[in-house]
Parts: C-alpha cells; structure tokens; sequence
C-alpha cells in the first residue's frame, strides 16, 4: 500500500472530487455534519480561522492498496484502514476529517480530507510529511497483512530484470540469425518487442532506440551499453559478414571436392 499525504490551501475542490466522483463511497467522518463539499468546506473554515497564520490549512491523503488487495476490502475494512493510518499520524482525535473511497476503477483507493488545523487552534506540522505518510501505510500494510510500497517495489524491479532478460536474449539470438534491420525488428517483434527509433529533428538521423515490451517503453542504454541503434547495426553487419565469408568457403570447398572427383 502507498500512502501520500500534503497540505493544500482550499479544501473545497479536494472535497468536491472526493464526493462527487463516479463510485465513490464514504468510509468515516470524523466531527463533520456536512451533507456536501460546500459545508464540509464551511466547517473547515470555521475551525481554521483560529489560526490566520497557516495558508495550507488543509491535509490531502491518498492510500492506494495494491490492486490485487483493494479488490478484495470491503469499505469496512478500508475504513479500519483509514482510522489505522490516521491513528499512526496523530491525526485522528481533536481535528475534522472525512475518508472516501474510490472504485471507479479497478485501482481502488481511499482519499482523506482532514483540516490540518485542530480544535485547538495548532496547525499539523507538515515538515516531510510525505515521507512520514510512505511510513505510515508501510506500518499500516504490514499490520494488516497487505502488500507494502517496499513489497510492490521489489516485485517492479523483479518484473523490469526479466523483462529486460527477455530483450536481452531475444537480440542477441537475433544477430545471429538475421540479414538486416529489418528483419531485426520482424524478429524482435514476433518475441513480443517492438523496436523503436527516435531521430534527429529536421533530419533522418538516428540519435536513439528503444524497446517497447509489456506496455513498458525501455531505453537500449538500459539493457546494456551494446544495445543501441549504432552497435546493433554493425554487429548485424559484422554477422552477416561472416555469414558471407563461410559461404563462400563452403563453396569453394565443394567446388574443390567436384574437380578432384569427391
């Protein structure tokens, strides 16, 4: 689960998209009475105005559970996740907030909205908060059993090694069997990778290349200093030399082998 957190100046737009998006559910409220955005945004006010001094007088909360984990919570059980993560931020007692969530898409999350001004007049310092937030939902995700940042994190680097594996193999295998760019790229596509070049502007020269593998676009430099466009060319041109080079010896050794009557 990841966890961003920051302090805006108006909380009434971040409300008006908490409330009105599409598939969006209330999870918890906590001292509000407001039926909208336009009163949730009063009642803020009100408290806020105790403190003149704090311009970002409101706290902007995103919790994203993986999408293999939101699927299966219920808005019970991401409401104990919200109350969990606000607990862990001392940001639950003596202060107004309200969690939302979101299930307009298959991703689904949870947004709070809380006055960062308290009961008593005292702004939440927002000093690295969202580090403190990342920290907050690590502790969370890990309480509860649900995959951690760190956790996606790994899985990504995991997936990004074995994509590039696959990209990898797949052109090294190809120069050893093609004649030319082209059929390159033919070859490369029918493992799943399309090649792509990027040119110089105004003119027809290649200055890059890239893979596109798995919706994921990765630069040759990042598979390996070999990879780019001017080295694939030439170890084309140099496997196609020696492609060349044993012909001709295999037919001169069979011309040879005719004239003594092998």
């Amino acid at each position: 689960m990841i966890g961003k957190c920051r302090s805006i100046v108006h909380g009434k737009n971040a409300l008006n998209y908490c409330l009105q998006k599409d598939k969006s559910e209330e999870l918890f409220r906590c001292k509000l009475s407001g039926e909208n955005a336009d009163e949730i945004s009063r009642e803020f006010h009100a408290i806020a105005m105790q403190n003149g001094n704090c311009r970002n007088n409101v706290l902007r909360i995103e919790l994203s559970p993986t999408i293999d984990d939101g699927q299966k919570l219920n808005n019970e059980q991401l409401a104990m996740i919200s109350k969990k993560f606000m607990c862990k931020m001392n940001l639950d007692k003596n202060r107004q907030w309200i969690a939302v969530a979101h299930r307009d898409r298959a991703h689904v999350h949870i947004h709070i909205i809380a006055n960062r001004i308290d009961f008593s007049g005292n702004a939440f310092r927002d000093n690295h908060i969202s580090n403190r937030a990342a920290a907050a939902a690590e502790f969370v995700a890990k309480e509860l059993g649900l995959t951690t940042a760190k956790e996606v994190q790994q899985l990504k680097q995991q997936q990004t090694l074995a994509e590039k594996e696959h990209i990898r193999t797949a052109h090294e295998i190809a120069l050893h069997q093609v004649y030319s760019f082209d059929e390159y790229c033919n070859f490369m596509k029918r493992n799943g990778i399309e090649v792509a070049l990027k040119y110089r502007r105004k003119t027809d020269t290649v200055e890059g290349m890239s893979f596109i593998y798995n919706g994921k676009r990765i630069k040759s430099s990042d598979i390996g200093k070999t990879f780019g466009y001017k080295n694939t060319m030439a170890a084309i041109n140099k496997s196609v030399s020696k492609k060349i080079k044993y012909a001709r010896q295999t037919i001169k050794r069979t011309a040879s082998s005719r004239d003594f009557g092998i």
